[in-house]
């Protein structure tokens, strides 16, 4: 059997069950309901791979690599105390004193034999009297974890909001349902509205569908889950795969292509490493654009046919600035183990060794692809396209993560 005809495997174990989001993300969800006694904010937390495994981290209190049930509720209920300060309700300016009423944790599977977190927290704030009031909220918690924020209010039996700033139904369907990835996300943290309360019925709050129990044990990752996420981090990073499909096309032969991919692979490396070791901490809001404009330049080189002029130095170059992509999130799994010797190396090279797994792999299988299509009469025009789809796929990545969308 061909090597390339594993590709499609690979791409099935690595992307099966994986988050719609990333496996990054963090993901909220606050729906906020006022009756005429008081407000009730069902808070829904969803962790994609990478932040549940930090959390496995802390919550293996004996330390013995398996978190139990018992410590994922300890974790669920510590973070739900977590969350309070972060949180600020008020009406007519006087803040409300939030309760944490119950907590709930739930694990999922996710990509490359990792799981997910979820966590949905029932928090309630009396309110004072009867009448009229302004009621806001602000949610300021995990401000720096990109993910999906969504906040929407509804009513229960003796209220009525005349106004709002938040939507009035459920657009994720309790962070189940997202957009494709890539797309935009709603970033919501927080809202305000006109009520008008009576007072006279009882606290009576929709039930929103319970999580289930949290599965008996759930192990860390081992060196074959750090591979198939590295795999799977190349095989859902699209602004990657296109920055390589870029070098593939400047590439003259299998020798130069082999030895650019290697670089990339090396230089994205040597960034992880030393994230890892704690000693660079990249702001997302300039490395993501960076990113997208390395794909427009490779995309430029070949429009002007620059094959030459290039090759591994500039496969090794932006190949840091990639690296920088997936930095901080990997120094924060592996941080932790750097003080205990050198077995967070071994689960760098793993994620590594995924990475460039599933790049020669594509390789295999598209390599073959353009060398024949080379041969047919529109292929110089078919090129042309590519470059300037590379291009303009750059640009236009860059634009949307200079705005912020």
């Amino acid at each position: 059997m061909r090597a390339w005809l594993l590709l499609p495997v690979l791409l099935w174990s690595t992307l099966a069950h994986s988050h719609p989001l990333g496996n990054n993300t963090v993901n909220r969800e606050a729906a906020i309901t006022i009756s005429g006694h008081d407000i009730r904010i069902d808070y829904r937390l969803d962790l994609a791979e990478i932040p549940t495994l930090l959390a496995s981290q802390s919550a293996d209190l004996d330390g013995d690599g398996e978190v139990s049930a018992d410590e994922w509720q300890r974790y669920a209920r510590d973070s739900a105390t977590a969350l309070l300060p972060a949180l600020q309700l008020t009406a007519d300016h006087r803040d409300l004193a939030l309760q944490v009423e119950s907590v709930q944790s739930q694990l999922v599977d996710g990509a490359a034999g990792l799981t997910q977190l979820r966590l949905h927290v029932v928090l309630s704030a009396p309110l004072a009297a009867a009448g009229r009031a302004v009621v806001s909220y602000r949610d300021s918690s995990r401000a720096e974890q990109a993910g999906w924020r969504e906040i929407w209010v509804r009513t229960a039996a003796g209220a009525n909001i005349q106004r709002t700033t938040a939507a009035r139904a459920d657009r994720s369907l309790g962070l189940t349902r997202f957009p494709p990835l890539g797309g935009p996300l709603l970033n919501e943290t927080a809202t305000e509205f006109d009520v008008v309360v009576d007072g006279s019925a009882s606290s009576a709050a929709p039930q929103s569908a319970p999580l289930q129990a949290a599965p008996a044990t759930a192990r860390h990752a081992g060196l074959l889950a750090l591979f198939l996420l590295g795999a799977h981090h190349i095989a859902s990073g699209w602004d990657h795969l296109v920055f390589l499909f870029g070098l593939v096309l400047l590439s003259r032969s299998l020798r130069a292509l082999f030895g650019v991919v290697t670089a990339f692979t090396l230089a994205h490396s040597l960034t992880l490493g030393l994230a890892a070791a704690g000693l660079i901490t990249p702001p997302g809001s300039l490395v993501e654009p960076a990113i997208a404009l390395s794909i427009a330049y490779v995309g430029l080189c070949n429009v002007y046919h620059r094959q030459r002029a290039h090759g591994v130095m500039l496969a090794f170059g932006f190949g840091l600035i990639h690296g920088f992509g997936f930095a901080g999130a990997l120094a924060e799994t592996l941080g932790p183990h750097a003080l205990d010797g050198h077995g967070w190396l071994l689960s760098l090279a793993a994620f590594n060794l995924g990475i460039e797994s599933f790049q020669l792999a594509l390789l295999c299988a598209v390599v073959p692809l353009l060398r024949q299509g080379a041969r047919l009469s529109w292929a110089p025009l078919a090129r042309r396209g590519a470059a300037h789809g590379v291009l303009w796929a750059g640009l236009g990545w860059f634009a949307l993560r200079v705005s912020g969308w």
